[in-house]
């Protein structure tokens, strides 16, 4: 199971090969908002999350998503992951709530994802 940093748009049919190395037709992944950055792929969030903060992102930037295959392209993401939790930035709950960091996230996905 291995973590993907994207650095170019990859297409549904890539996506859907890494979706294969874990749940099938879920993919989870961390954007960084501020440096417009994407892991993809693993079991967990947190080990995307470690790969971007390892490459200098800041964890109060990072947040997590899922992206459901089976799911029409406007309905796939899912703004939840335990790597969310961020008391100190005000988000108490495991999916993400402020609609800038939504939007954000779901722009970064689209720059990234065909």
């Amino acid at each position: 199971m291995s973590i993907y940093i994207l650095d170019k748009k990859i297409n549904r049919e890539d996506l859907a090969k890494i979706a294969k190395e874990t749940f099938d037709s879920l993919v989870k992944g961390v954007a960084d908002v501020e440096k417009e950055k994407i892991a993809i792929g693993g079991e967990w969030h947190s080990e995307c999350q470690e790969v971007l903060v390892e490459q200098g992102s800041d964890g109060r930037n990072v947040w997590g998503f899922n992206i459901h295959l089976d799911q029409p392209r406007e309905s796939w993401l899912e703004f939840f992951s335990l790597i969310n939790i961020k008391p100190s930035l005000g988000s108490k709950d495991m999916e993400i709530q402020d609609e800038n960091i939504r939007q954000a996230v779901k722009t970064i996905v689209d720059k990234f994802i065909e």
